[in-house]
């Protein structure tokens, strides 16, 4: 005998497509982080995110040279730039040597707004499910924040670079070519979401 049930009046949610040991991001979720993390990178390009940038280039101009004087001015929504003077280096610096302390002032800013954003996204993946707005915009900031720096690296490929291009000069100083660059920025978040996962899923 088979036995039916009336449908209710009222249908019950719909429910994302998770289970409890699978882990991972819904389609709900994307399309949350695309968004707020949109707003939250246009709000970031306008002042945070460049000075941010900027003080990963002053704070390794401090550590690698001498009297250099760094200052930094920021135009929102177009960059920023970091003036300095190149002068004798710091015992940190004479053990890195000339061309390596440029490479890693070029480096710094990147590395910077990487951190940032591998915070950003491990915060936002942790706390998703409890508040969802809020994780999936961190997330989507992150994910903004790699993009431009990916289309940053892209930039210094060709023969009509901007002068100063941190890429540029990456790969003049430490041999490190803008493809490889744009790999290595585009690889970082998918990395980590993977170990993100694997630890929600072994329950860590």
């Amino acid at each position: 005998m088979r036995v039916t049930h009336a449908r209710p009046a009222i249908a019950p949610p719909a429910r994302e497509h998770r289970t409890e040991d699978s882990g991972g991001l819904t389609r709900q979720e994307l399309y949350r982080s695309a968004f707020g993390g949109s707003v939250s990178a246009l709000a970031g390009a306008a002042y945070p995110s460049i000075y941010a940038h900027e003080l990963g280039h002053k704070l390794a101009v401090d550590t690698l040279y001498q009297n250099a004087q760094p200052t930094i001015e920021v135009n929102p929504f177009s960059g920023g730039v970091t003036r300095w003077f190149p002068g004798e280096l710091t015992e940190t610096g004479q053990k890195l040597g000339p061309r390596l302390s440029r490479a890693v002032v070029s480096a710094a800013g990147t590395v910077v707004d990487t951190t940032i954003a591998m915070t950003s996204f491990a915060v936002g993946y942790r706390i998703r499910k409890e508040h969802p707005l809020i994780g999936t915009t961190l997330m989507g900031y992150a994910g903004f924040t790699m993009l431009n720096s990916v289309f940053y690296a892209a930039s210094a490929l060709g023969s009509a670079v901007t002068p100063g291009n941190d890429f540029a000069s990456l790969a003049l100083n430490a041999g490190i070519h803008p493809l490889v660059s744009m790999g290595i920025l585009a690889a970082v978040l998918p990395a980590e979401y993977l170990l993100l996962r694997t630890l929600e899923k072994h329950g860590i």
